[in-house]
């Protein structure tokens, strides 16, 4: 008895500590890494290929970017219907329509959440039609959204520029 408990408070101490790496990923900066360029990141970059019987895994330069300062190109989902967000950057042009599907969207397994965008970095985000090519700090692990999506990959925008208009049906 004694000794389940031992492994059980050992346990416990293992997942704590996970969670809290993975939830202090956005909390500060290392001194080391804050003037560190982007390093770019595509959407095919994020899970391995092809999906195995454990399903979904990260590769090892999204893990390894974890934290650090990234560059992602893509275009914003549209159709969420709501002023505060989510933000979501997707590699196709994609538009949702909650009113009938809910939670129950096509959204691609590699997706990028969006955190930090200040007003102007908003209106830039609901504006543009086309690409976006954003800079922020890519932060990893599974949370439940104000939109009560999972996010698994997140990134805290620092820079946000639409690169190419493209009207969109």
């Amino acid at each position: 008895m004694k000794l389940s408990f031992q492994y059980l408070s050992l346990s416990l101490i293992c997942v704590v500590s996970l969670w809290a790496s993975v939830n202090v990923a956005f909390a500060a900066k290392p001194e080391s890494i804050s003037d560190e360029p982007p390093q770019s990141l595509g959407f095919s970059e994020f899970f391995k290929r092809p999906v195995g019987p454990y399903g979904l895994e990260p590769t090892q330069k999204l893990l390894s970017l974890s934290g650090r300062p990234v560059a992602l190109t893509g275009f914003a989902v549209q159709g969420l219907g709501r002023a505060e967000g989510p933000w979501i950057l997707s590699p196709v042009p994609m538009r949702l329509g909650d009113e009938d599907e809910s939670l129950s969207d096509d959204l691609p397994s590699s997706i990028a959440h969006l955190e930090g965008l200040s007003q102007n970095l908003q209106e830039g985000f609901r504006n543009c039609l086309g690409k976006l090519a954003i800079t922020g700090t890519l932060g990893l692990g599974p949370r439940r959204e104000a939109d009560e999506r999972i996010s698994y990959v997140r990134v805290r925008v620092d820079r946000l520029q639409c690169i190419a208009e493209s009207p969109r049906n």
